[in-house]
């Protein structure tokens, strides 16, 4: 009966042991499974997490490309996200600049989930060079891009604020706009201004901030 005994509580720290184990495991693994999410998180633009009190920073060309290609390549909207420039920032390189999603190719809608959802203030800090395609746009025939500009369509609830386009030229068809080229449902757009070396060329419905707007809710 005592070897029983012994064998039963032998068993019962056994157990307790491994449960210690296990928690100190998990809380290892939340550890390690936080620093990966914030190291992405710092490493994805210059600074940031995202987070309205620590909004995602835009200061380089490379931020903005990176920007487009999360929206335009791999459908991250950033709804509920936050973005702030922090510089002036000037196009050099001789790549093609994409609107941030956009344009339209086929038809005149572009789902929500291929287009910015966040929240991008420009803090009044200026864009240089931002040269969206070519009079090709104009000619018959050649592929044609409607819901052209800086933000090319704006999903439902996004806001972009405070950005100012300094200079640059900004072709397309339909829907062309130095700011934005479609808004959508509940989107908000203030205080954005664009400058006298900005041209924007297209066959129909251009605007400077923006190029045309569907729904509803918009500011």
């Amino acid at each position: 009966q005592a070897f029983l005994i012994n064998h039963q509580s032998l068993h019962y720290r056994q157990q307790i042991q491994t449960m210690h184990y296990l928690n100190k495991l998990s809380i290892v693994s939340l550890l390690l499974l936080s620093s990966a999410v914030s190291l992405f998180g710092q490493g994805l633009f210059s600074g940031g997490n995202g987070s309205k009190d620590d909004p995602y920073q835009i200061a380089t060309e490379a931020d903005l490309r990176t920007l487009a290609k999360e929206v335009n390549e791999k459908f991250n909207t950033f709804a509920g996200q936050y973005l702030k420039q922090t510089a002036d920032i000037t196009f050099t390189s001789a790549d093609p600049i994409q609107p941030i999603g956009g344009p339209i190719l086929d038809g005149f809608d572009r789902p929500n989930e291929m287009c910015f959802q966040g929240t991008y203030d420009g803090d009044m800090h200026k864009i240089y060079n931002l040269n969206l395609y070519d009079d090709r746009q104009l000619i018959e025939g050649e592929e044609l891009h409607m819901g052209v500009g800086f933000f090319g369509v704006l999903g439902e609830g996004a806001t972009i604020k405070n950005v100012v386009i300094a200079s640059g030229h900004i072709y397309g068809f339909s829907g062309v706009g130095a700011i934005v080229g479609q808004i959508k449902d509940n989107c908000t757009v203030t205080r954005c201004k664009i400058g006298p070396d900005v041209r924007i060329i297209s066959w129909a419905n251009a605007g400077g901030i923006a190029g045309s707007s569907l729904g509803e809710g918009m500011k």
